[in-house]
C-alpha cells in the first residue's frame, strides 16, 4: 500500500502491516498460538512505525519539536506505557504469558456474586468450570 510520491511511504507500508497483523491477532483469538504470533508481530510493527518516522525526519518540518511533544503524551498513557514494556520483553527475553480471565455471575437467594479466575487459554471450559465451582 505504498503511498506514491510519499517521502513517509515506509510509514504507510509499516501501519498497513499492524493493521493486517491486528486483524489476523483477533480473528485467530480462538487460537491461542496464533493469537500470541499475531499478537507480536503487530507490536513489533507499531514500534517500526515510530523507527521509520525518527529515520525520515528530515522530511518532515519541525519534526523535533512535533515529536517531543507527542512522544511525552505517549509516555503518559497507559495503555503505550504497556506496548513499549511488552515490546522490550518479546525481543529481548521472552514471549509475553498467554491468560485469559474466567467470569461468572453466582446467584444466591439473596446475594449476586461474581468471580474472575485468571486462567490459561489452553484449559477446557469444562476445567474452568470446575475451577469456578471451587472457588
Amino acid at each position: 500500500m505504498e503511498k506514491q510520491g510519499c517521502s513517509l511511504a515506509g510509514v504507510h507500508n509499516r501501519l498497513s502491516e499492524v493493521h493486517k497483523f491486528w486483524h489476523d491477532m483477533l480473528s485467530e483469538y480462538q487460537n491461542p498460538e496464533n493469537f500470541r504470533i499475531g499478537l507480536n508481530a503487530a507490536i513489533q510493527a507499531m514500534r517500526n512505525v515510530t523507527f521509520l518516522l525518527q529515520s525520515n525526519k528530515s522530511t518532515i518540518p519541525d519534526f523535533d519539536k512535533w515529536y517531543e511533544k507527542y512522544r511525552g503524551r505517549m509516555k503518559s498513557d497507559e495503555i503505550l506505557k504497556w506496548l513499549h514494556q511488552a515490546r522490550n520483553i518479546i525481543v529481548k527475553q521472552e514471549d509475553l504469558e498467554l491468560h485469559s480471565i474466567a467470569s461468572a455471575r453466582v446467584r444466591a437467594w439473596d446475594d449476586v456474586s461474581r468471580l474472575e479466575l485468571k486462567i490459561s487459554p489452553f484449559i477446557t471450559t469444562e476445567q474452568i468450570a470446575k475451577d469456578l465451582v471451587r472457588m
